[in-house]
């Protein structure tokens, strides 16, 4: 076989630098102070990010939805606490929101094919800051850190597609204690070994904010709405 024809070694991807290593759970286990907790924590979120590395990314994704569903099962026949979150809640929904590539088509799937409308001021403002120096989406007032796809009534216009840092928001005290101004009395439900394999996965994949990755994409939404707008 000639060299020409060989393909050539893939070279060992290089873990993408983000501006986050764990979910806000994982934060919450890592400062709690519970000793046996954060020694799961940190035995488990090794083992995974050891078993990412050979994971197929289908599945990996797949798994990671279902370990969100043991929370809701074990909530649901009244193993947990029961969560406060409700349709109507948007206060996590003024959260910096990071994708990874799969959840990133699932989204741009959904938008085109649904024709989903979405708050493009706000998009120019939240990628406008996202450009800033570190920590200048954070000092956006809080108004302007509503996700654009939040509609209303409040609720979430891609609720099916929604990333996974959205759906792992549980919400266990006063759903008034979410206001910024009283998030220190926020308690939020907490799984070692669930949250482990989240911290693990986000950490592992590529990811890129969500604003700025619609307005990387707004040009062809556009163009979808155009197509829609006259078929109607």
């Amino acid at each position: 076989m000639s060299s020409r024809s060989r393909k050539p070694k893939k070279a060992d991807a290089k873990p993408k630098t983000v501006d986050f290593n764990l979910t806000p759970q994982g934060f919450l286990i890592k400062s709690s102070g519970q000793q046996g907790s954060v020694e799961f924590f940190d035995k488990k979120f090794s083992d995974y990010q050891h078993q990412m590395k050979t994971m197929d990314p289908d599945y990996a994704y797949a798994t990671a939805i279902n370990k969100i569903k043991v929370v809701l099962d074990e909530i649901s026949l009244n193993n947990r606490r029961p969560i406060s979150c409700r349709a109507g809640c948007s206060a996590c929904c003024h959260s910096k929101v990071d994708i990874v590539p799969w959840e990133a088509e699932l989204i741009k799937q959904h938008v085109a094919e649904n024709n989903i409308r979405f708050d493009t001021r706000l998009l120019d403002i939240q990628s406008e800051a996202l450009k800033g120096e570190p920590g200048t989406y954070e000092k956006l007032p809080f108004a302007d850190r509503r996700c654009i796809f939040l509609d209303a009534d409040q609720k979430c216009s891609i609720y099916s597609v929604r990333p996974l840092m959205c759906r792992r928001h549980f919400v266990q005290s006063d759903p008034s204690f979410c206001k910024t101004e009283e998030f220190a009395r926020i308690e939020i439900d907490v799984n070692p070994d669930v949250d482990a394999y989240l911290s693990a996965y986000v950490t592992h994949n590529a990811t890129v904010p969500l604003p700025a990755f619609i307005q990387e994409q707004q040009a062809s939404f556009n163009s979808h709405t155009e197509l829609a707008d006259k078929a109607n």
